[in-house]
C-alpha cells in the first residue's frame, strides 16, 4: 500500500513535470529533485515561472492521488547557475552540482508543509516574467543560510498580466518522516538554473 501511494504520487508528479517542461534529476527517499533550464535552456524568468507553477500543481494534486490527509509536501526553490554533467560509468545519470543546488535543498528543509518557499533570486526572476504572483515575505524568519529574505508563494493572479515587468506583489529525510503537523511529508526541491557543462 505504501508503495502504491508513492507510485501514484510520483506518476502524477511526472505528468506535471512533462506539462511544465521540467526535468526530474532524481528521487532520493522522499525527496523529488527537479530542474528547469537544464538540459533545455530557457530564459531565467521562464524557468522560475515553470518551477513555481509546477510546484503549485503538485500541491493541488496531493489530495487527488493520496487519501491520507496527513500527507503533505514541502517545496523549496532557488535560482542561479549550476554545473551539469553525466556522472557514473555503470549507471550513468545526468546530475547538477553547485551552491544553487545546495541552497534549493536548504530552501526546502526550511520551508513550511503545503507551501512553496522561494528565494529572493526566484522572486527577482518572477518579476521579469509575464505572470503575476502574490507572495508573502518570511523576512529572515526561515533562517536559510545565505538568504536574508525568503518568500512563500500564495498564488498566481490569473486575471492580470503584468504590464510593468518590474512589479511583484509581496506581502507582509527519509520517506515517512513526520512533519510539524504530525503527517507524512514529501519534499520537492526545484532548481531554476542556467548551466555550464563539465
Amino acid at each position: 500500500m505504501h508503495h502504491h501511494i508513492h507510485d501514484n504520487r510520483y506518476s502524477a508528479f511526472d505528468e506535471i513535470l512533462d506539462q511544465y517542461g521540467l526535468y526530474k534529476v532524481e528521487v532520493i527517499g522522499d525527496a523529488y529533485y527537479v530542474v528547469s533550464g537544464c538540459p533545455m535552456v530557457r530564459s531565467p524568468d521562464d524557468n522560475a515561472e515553470r518551477c513555481v507553477d509546477a510546484s503549485m500543481a503538485m500541491l493541488r494534486t496531493i489530495p487527488r492521488v493520496c487519501d491520507d490527509s496527513s500527507v503533505q509536501i514541502r517545496v523549496g526553490i532557488h535560482a542561479g547557475p549550476v554545473i551539469a554533467g553525466v556522472v557514473g560509468v555503470k549507471d550513468p545519470r545526468y546530475h547538477l552540482f553547485g551552491p544553487t543546488v545546495t541552497t534549493a535543498m536548504k530552501m526546502e528543509s526550511h520551508g513550511i508543509p503545503s507551501k512553496v518557499h522561494v528565494s529572493t533570486a526566484v522572486v527577482e526572476r518572477l518579476a521579469l516574467g509575464n505572470q503575476q504572483y502574490s507572495m508573502e515575505s518570511r523576512g529572515s524568519e526561515a533562517a536559510v543560510p545565505g538568504q536574508e529574505e525568503t518568500f512563500i508563494i500564495l498564488g498566481k493572479d490569473r486575471t492580470l498580466r503584468k504590464e510593468n515587468k518590474k512589479v511583484v506583489e509581496a506581502g507582509s529525510d527519509g520517506g515517512g518522516e513526520k512533519s510539524e503537523g504530525g503527517g507524512l511529508r514529501q519534499r520537492v526541491v526545484a532548481v531554476s538554473g542556467s548551466h555550464s557543462t563539465s
